[in-house]
């Protein structure tokens, strides 16, 4: 099942779309986003949103009319809060949401989300939500953008994580008991399984695919998308990170097709060769194949209209594969696992991977390791070694697996570290 191409040469086009007087990222194909704080993510949980979102969903009698003009009225009160319908321009819709009164206290005078065609809707946070075709996704979970000069960095929730303490290791047990009490939400570490996207302006980059329907219930990733503005055929190229089920999983549809009809995958040589090449789980002891073969069968499920279209590439660690794009070896939780370092702009993103799982546990303690890690001495070696390094250029980690939208820069203290939110677009206001 090795790919015949194992080249790995990204071009790009010079082509990007002008930018409009009224927004500093019009040339990407994707939207413009609002000021999503961590307070506002934070401030309630999406089932109950969700679950007040669909009942605003089913009463079109409360909607309000698009408006004619920037900063016409367009906002009546509805049953789970004030809705919007809007198929105008950004700027319509920013005028027209900097007129109202926040909803309350805590929520910011500014457009989380705006879209520039057919429905969205918005209300306060504690009812917040945006519908995309049939589905809505509630306010915590919509896509975000962090600008990267001319290209846009979209983080998208495929769906919210947790984390168990017990699954953690090589950590103090009083310690991580009082991580827990601090922390810990119904007994777990909150966490997420993110996707991120970006857009150059002339091709649709993703990196990992989540989880897709592997476990039963489907997530919110194709949704999440489309709130963005891409659907899955948009989509030029997908950057494994490793081949864990909650990252390839999205792959493909529930019938075994390639989810992302255009897209080509790429992934490391050396992780495609162990859970899916000539001889699967070469080295592993009869005991240690018999508990990674499903792994390894999923790997191979995933990756197989792929292989078979053509559409998969692997590559070799430490490439750059265009300028502003390179794979980082980050071995250890798996034998071939990459990072991505993207650079644009001035900006330098770092695309972890599962490098590290739990935010309120392994920044301040970075050698504490995980159940999922297959040589946790080198997975710690990776995480401290990168750590200090993209702490020290000053690197926007985009963690997938931290809790949504997982970007931020890490401050270092000692061994310990700290991560500050990113500052992500804002909508300009008029």
């Amino acid at each position: 099942m090795n790919p015949a191409n194992k080249s790995f040469v990204l071009t790009t086009t010079a082509a990007l779309f002008c930018a409009a007087a009224f927004s500093p990222i019009a040339h990407a194909k994707g939207p413009n986003v609002g000021n999503l704080t961590d307070t506002m993510f934070d401030k309630v949980r999406s089932e109950t949103k969700v679950a007040k979102s669909q009942a605003l969903v089913t009463a079109p009698a409360d909607q309000a009319l698009p408006p004619q003009t920037a900063g016409q009225a367009v906002f009546k009160k509805g049953q789970g809060g004030v809705a919007l319908s809007v198929p105008g321009t950004i700027n319509q819709v920013s005028s027209a949401l900097n007129q109202r009164a926040p909803q309350s206290s805590s929520e910011p005078n500014e457009l989380a989300r705006a879209r520039a065609n057919p429905d969205f809707y918005y209300s306060s946070p504690t009812s917040g939500f945006i519908k995309t075709g049939d589905r809505a996704i509630s306010l915590d979970q919509a896509p975000v953008i962090l600008p990267m000069g001319d290209w846009n960095l979209y983080a998208i929730q495929d769906r919210p994580h947790s984390y168990a303490p017990d699954l953690l290791k090589t950590i103090g047990k009083r310690t991580l008991g009082k991580l827990t009490d601090a922390h810990a939400v119904d007994g777990k570490f909150p966490g997420s399984l993110t996707v991120f996207v970006l857009d150059t302006g002339a091709e649709q980059i993703m990196f990992d695919t989540a989880l897709g329907s592997c476990r039963g219930e489907e997530g919110k990733l194709t949704t999440g998308l489309q709130a963005a503005g891409f659907t899955p055929a948009d989509i030029d190229k997908i950057m494994i990170t490793h081949a864990h089920s909650d990252h390839i999983c999205g792959l493909i549809t529930e019938a075994g097709a390639a989810a992302y009809p255009n897209a080509t995958v790429y992934i490391s040589a050396e992780e495609f060769d162990f859970w899916a090449g000539d001889d699967p789980l070469d080295g592993k002891s009869t005991k240690k194949k018999a508990e990674l073969r499903p792994t390894s069968d999923t790997a191979i499920k995933a990756f197989a209209p792929y292989v078979a279209a053509n559409r998969l590439t692997t590559f070799e660690h430490n490439q750059v594969f265009q300028a502003g794009i390179e794979a980082v070896k980050t071995v250890g939780h798996t034998p071939g696992h990459s990072s991505y370092a993207i650079e644009r702009g001035g900006k330098r993103v770092f695309v972890t991977g599962d490098m590290a799982h739990v935010k309120d546990v392994q920044l301040a303690y970075p050698t504490t390791t995980i159940k999922y890690d297959m040589s946790p001495v080198q997975a710690v070696v990776t995480r401290l070694g990168d750590f200090k390094h993209e702490s020290d250029v000053g690197s926007t980690i985009a963690s997938i697996h931290f809790p949504y939208p997982g970007l931020g820069t890490l401050q270092r203290s000692g061994q310990s570290y700290r991560m500050v939110p990113a500052q992500i677009n804002k909508l300009p206001s008029q």
